[in-house]
């Protein structure tokens, strides 16, 4: 089901919205678990190519275990807030994406997302990113939220 936007005129595009995937540093993962307990964690995560990585430990967890078959999810970020106390309000940007998510397919999924991490958070380390990646492959769970639908939101621009 998707909604419509009640103040239209904050809407972003989908490029804009995805500009602030791109900028933002952490976000918010939010999940269902199979007893039907919403569950939202914070992340670091890399957007490319339609895909938003995720990457964490083998052993399970809560977000591991709320994989399940096609599971959706939905990312926030929030990529200004500027509280405004005499004007009663906040500036502020955001966006979200909505698809499904799943293990990354095989190794090189794997390796790809863990390469988009390295880019986004250490790009200046390239050479000692991947060779932590090599080592901690095996023991790195990889996640892929597949983007179907991306909205966001601004009361910053004029």
């Amino acid at each position: 089901m998707e909604f419509k936007m009640v103040r239209a005129k904050r809407e972003l595009g989908r490029e804009e919205a995805l500009a602030l995937f791109a900028s933002a540093s952490n976000a918010v993962l939010s999940t269902v678990d199979p007893d039907g307990e919403p569950y939202g964690v914070p992340i670091s995560f890399a957007l490319e190519g339609g895909r938003i990585y995720l990457h964490g430990s083998m052993k399970g967890g809560h977000r591991l275990t709320n994989l399940g078959a096609g599971c959706r999810a939905c990312i926030t970020v929030v990529a200004q807030d500027d509280v405004q106390p005499a004007e009663f309000t906040t500036r502020y940007a955001s966006a979200m994406a909505f698809g499904r998510l799943r293990p990354a397919a095989d190794d090189d999924e794997k390796r790809a997302g863990l390469m988009a991490l390295l880019r986004k958070y250490a790009p200046g380390h390239m050479e000692a990113g991947i060779r932590y990646i090599a080592a901690a492959l095996p023991k790195t769970s990889v996640t892929v939220l597949e983007i179907e639908r991306v909205s966001g939101k601004s009361n910053v621009r004029g």
